[in-house]
């Protein structure tokens, strides 16, 4: 079972709050539960004028493809092995 880190930018399907569809987004590593599951915060490219939304400075170096803001209050348990891949990692000032 692959092992994940703090910070680590992982592509998942991310499930909208309906439950009926879902897209692949980027995602910030939160927690590695050391079992089967992961903690994430969802990324978007969307910036919502809310205290929970983080602005990544170093977006690009991270694997994102445009500025992005980290929604700290989207958290999601995903399952290891639907992780599509991994993008990149945070950069200490973001993480």
């Amino acid at each position: 079972m692959p092992t994940f880190r703090f910070g680590e930018v992982l592509i998942l399907p991310f499930s909208y709050t309906d439950l009926q569809s879902r897209k692949r987004r980027p995602a910030v590593v939160l927690v590695d539960a050391e079992d089967e599951d992961v903690l994430v915060a969802k990324i978007t490219t969307k910036e919502y004028a809310s205290a929970y939304d983080l602005k990544l400075e170093h977006w690009h170096e991270a694997g994102l493809l445009a500025p992005s803001f980290v929604r700290i209050h989207k958290l999601l348990a995903v399952e290891k092995s639907h992780v599509i891949h991994r993008a990149g990692m945070l950069d200490p000032v973001d993480a």
